[in-house]
């Protein structure tokens, strides 16, 4: 593909087929075998992936591809590494913005048998050269298909990944965009350092390139592990042409391949996802994780190598991204939580950057200050699927499980995860939960405005209710607006008898600082409360709350008395939950047309001998 056609490819919105479904498997035969478990093991297949990637290797016709078992270096340029680095694998990250202890090379592809690779020192990019480049360490600002360094927001989406603010790649989030996958490779890679190495481009031209680094296994390291992802054309050819990413690991002491991976450009392969471009198809994959076991070769040299290569027919590219070499931490979960919280704050604990979780588990238990003689009875686990998007709300989910916090204790919570990286891992924290005593009585100058009005709307049965509220300390959070109890009678000859109504209310606005938590009418018109959250700001010190309410329709000819009353919480910073009761009375007549007067009037108006508990108001 031209760079004149890419740039047309980057100017359009793609519309990418939909993904891979995950059919369940319907009979033993179509289960996966040992062998199976783990090539998809090594391929990093999630469990969503494996009924089609079963099919699709199952009926695979057999490919030639290159023989993994040899190195794709020549001993010569294998002898010519030298020593390996110290520390162990130092910059496997490019953490170092340079390609220090890495030895690059570039060559051509011809296809399978026509590989040639040749050691380079690439230069450093540059505007006019980040395009090109074969060899790219991608800096925060990651790179434009225009060759210019580009703001790292020009490729974020309106809906980044929880804790991630970077970039991605610019043809994958457009390609993947119809289909919601255009944020599979963010750049740099999370979990990462502050680069990421891109091996060859988005040009064609039969083009190969190689990362290679060496190392000797030290008795801590019980894994080899890397980030990997990759963009490839798929022109349709055979396979032994076809673009692709080869990785080995070779170990040099005792002369054998340790592990390795050739994955070829293919649509029908539920590895990668697909997009449409103008010129034919790409497929990519998304960031994904290995994790090799070499705890038996402690003190062995062993060399990881990565090749990329265009097609070998020189018309289509193919591009691979390589971060966090002999990483430790990749695949285990990362849990932030503060160490203590006061009882009537909301507890939240933040695992999103966690990478490659395919299932992960939350734990909440009371337990003592050291995390031990926990209290089984307390216990509260929540299940999901990877990504983990979002904040996890321990206070929400422990109310929900009907064992909310006790303050004057302390809880482990404990994010267990399964990754792509093949293996499963928790991490757990304490938190103590505090009583903190209110700094102030946040209630007692909250007043309810006179106004009291309460005036039809053009629905017959809803009412208009504005009531403004003086007095709010300083930084509500929330403000709750409740029917805590309604009733009607009538007076008039054939009028039917009075006694309880069901009042509900909605509401569709915001108020100054605050915005509207729901439910609207009329999508949903039965509820008894609204409420308002506090989107970080500072609400109206005097916020009039606009609410709608419906009551049954006052009877034609009849006077009818309606009283309801109002329960208002508030939430703030500082202070308790608080709550305030106002009884509102008023008198109704409805003429032949059904068209109501409505008129406020006081608790002792109320039609003798149907009296219950009337409060003028009253607040705690």
């Amino acid at each position: 593909m031209t760079l004149l056609l890419l740039s047309a490819t980057l100017a359009m919105a793609f519309n990418p087929p939909p993904g891979v479904g995950s059919p369940t498997l319907q009979d033993k035969s179509q289960q996966a075998t040992a062998q199976e478990k783990e090539r998809a093991r090594k391929e990093g297949i999630t469990p969503a992936e494996m009924s089609p990637w079963l099919a699709s290797t199952r009926n695979r016709a057999p490919q030639s591809g290159f023989d993994l078992r040899t190195p794709l270096l020549t001993p010569q340029q294998l002898s010519a590494l030298g020593s390996p680095t110290s520390p162990v694998c130092a910059n496997g990250g490019f953490e170092l913005g340079t390609f220090a202890n890495w030895h690059m090379y570039q060559g051509s592809f011809a296809g399978v048998g026509a590989l040639t690779l040749a050691a380079t020192t690439p230069p450093a990019p540059t505007a006019t050269t980040q395009l090109s480049s074969r060899h790219t360490i991608l800096p925060v600002t990651s790179w434009s298909p225009n060759g210019s360094f580009t703001p790292k927001t020009s490729y974020t989406a309106a809906t980044a990944p929880p804790g991630w603010n970077g970039p991605y790649d610019p043809i994958v989030s457009l390609a993947g965009a119809s289909s919601g996958n255009g944020q599979d490779l963010p750049l740099p890679f999370p979990g990462g350092q502050a680069h990421t190495l891109r091996l060859g481009n988005p040009m064609n031209g039969s083009g190969a390139e190689a990362a290679v680094m060496t190392f000797t296994v030290p008795p801590t390291m019980t894994d080899f592990t890397f980030q990997y992802g990759m963009v490839l054309e798929d022109p349709g050819h055979d396979a032994d042409h076809q673009p692709r990413l080869i990785y080995q690991l070779y170990d040099m002491t005792a002369g054998n391949m340790v592990d390795s991976f050739q994955r070829v450009a293919s649509q029908t392969d539920p590895f990668f996802k697909t997009g449409m471009v103008p010129g034919g198809h790409i497929v990519w994959r998304r960031v994904s994780c290995q994790r090799i076991p070499i705890a038996s070769r402690v003190g062995h040299q062993l060399v990881a190598i990565f090749v990329n290569t265009d097609c070998g027919f020189g018309g289509h590219f193919g591009y691979s991204y390589i971060d966090s070499l002999c990483d430790q931490s990749l695949g285990k979960p990362i849990l932030n939580l503060p160490e203590k919280i006061c009882v009537d704050k909301d507890l939240q604990a933040d695992g999103s950057q966690s990478v490659g979780v395919i299932t992960y588990s939350w734990t909440v238990t009371q337990c003592d200050q050291n995390g031990n003689n926990e209290v089984p009875s307390t216990s509260v686990i929540v299940n999901g699927t990877g990504p983990i998007t979002g904040l996890f709300d321990v206070t929400r989910e422990t109310v929900d499980h009907r064992r909310p916090l006790v303050c004057g204790h302390y809880y482990k919570v404990k994010l267990k995860v399964e990754t792509e990286c093949a293996q499963i891992d928790a991490v757990s924290k304490i938190v103590y939960v505090d009583c903190c005593a209110p700094a102030e009585e946040c209630c007692r100058d909250i007043r309810i405005g006179r106004d009291n009005s309460l005036r039809p709307t053009a629905r017959a049965g809803t009412y208009a209710l504005n009531l403004q509220l003086t007095g709010l300390p300083g930084g509500v959070r929330s403000i709750d607006f409740d029917i805590a109890s309604s009733s009607q009678a009538n007076t008039g000859t054939s009028c039917p008898p009075g006694g309880p109504v069901f009042g509900y209310v909605s509401n569709a606005a915001a108020i100054s600082g605050l915005n509207f938590g729901g439910p609207t009418y009329p999508a949903n018109p039965y509820s008894h409360c609204v409420d308002w959250l506090s989107p970080g700001t500072t609400a109206a010190s005097s916020p009039v709350l606009p609410v709608t309410l419906t009551f049954p329709t006052a009877p034609r000819s009849c006077v009818n008395f309606l009283r309801f009353c109002v329960k208002i919480s508030v939430k703030t910073e500082g202070c308790r939950s608080c709550e305030i009761y106002q009884w509102f009375y008023y008198r109704r007549t409805a003429n032949a047309a059904g068209r109501e007067t409505i008129d406020p009037i006081r608790a002792d108006q109320w039609p003798s001998g149907i009296r219950d508990r009337e409060e003028g108001g009253d607040s705690r």
